[in-house]
């Protein structure tokens, strides 16, 4: 409690008077210090919600199934912390693939993977999937050979928030064949992706600027397109033989509901 000092008016005194003043600052200053403190605990517990909440072990085959909710295709294996998907068998035999998704629903989560592609090779990382239609999608961490044989534009590369979001043009990729580490945090309404420690690509969900890059982008005959943050995570495959690593998976919310 700030002490109040009481100035006869009979006998003026200056030096009480700036004591008063003096006295008034430093309460106020100790209010706002305290209200700031508390603030900035109470934005550190927002940022570790995501740390605090149990999650699934994504390198096990039991959290997958394919899109129709069958078994996973022989073109996908899982050795210990490794997923690969591979086109053809030891044998030179076509395998079945298909993307895969997760059985659980997402909300906020971070996500910390090693991946590599053949070159020439084209996959990526879905997230806040859910069916529209006849159709699964989501948002997606594209990943591509960039110097492969066919080049495409900046949302579609490596890193970019698939056909919303280009990636800077400085980010580190490592070439086809070798290992890039990643990162997909999304939080409320904010989502990052990151590139072998670099934050290349960030976006704001449903403000002005994303409706309009929506509206512009291949998702813009999809009513309701990721309106939800909830959804599951997929693993794509577009017909190129591709390697992950499940380094650290910290989830939100999650749900088992159909």
């Amino acid at each position: 409690m700030c002490t109040q000092w009481v100035q006869r008016k009979d006998k003026p005194n200056n030096n009480k008077h700036r004591v008063s003043i003096w006295a008034a600052v430093f309460c106020f200053c100790m209010a706002f210090a305290m209200t700031t403190t508390e603030s900035s605990q109470k934005a550190a517990e927002t940022d570790q919600t995501i740390e605090s909440q149990q999650s699934p072990t994504l390198q096990s085959p039991d959290q997958w199934t394919s899109l129709d909710g069958t078994s996973i295709k022989s073109g996908w294996s899982f050795d210990n912390d490794f997923i690969s998907l591979s086109q053809l068998g030891p044998d030179q035999s076509e395998l079945a693939g298909g993307h895969i998704i997760t059985k659980d629903e997402f909300e906020d989560f971070d996500l910390e993977f090693e991946w590599k592609i053949e070159r020439n090779g084209n996959s990526g990382i879905k997230y806040m999937v859910q069916r529209y239609s006849d159709r699964h999608l989501g948002l997606e961490y594209q990943i591509y050979d960039d110097d492969g044989t066919h080049r495409v534009e900046p949302e579609n590369s490596t890193g970019a928030i698939y056909d919303l979001f280009a990636p800077t043009q400085d980010k580190p990729l490592k070439t086809a064949g070798q290992w890039n580490k990643s990162r997909i945090v999304v939080h409320d309404t904010r989502i990052q992706h990151w590139l072998n420690g670099k934050l290349i690509t960030t976006a704001t969900m449903h403000n002005r600027e994303w409706n309009d890059r929506v509206a512009a982008s291949k998702f813009n005959d999809v009513p309701n397109f990721c309106k939800s943050r909830r959804g599951r995570l997929m693993l794509t495959d577009h017909g190129s033989n591709a390697w992950y690593r499940i380094l650290s998976f910290k989830a939100g919310q999650i749900s088992n509901d159909p």
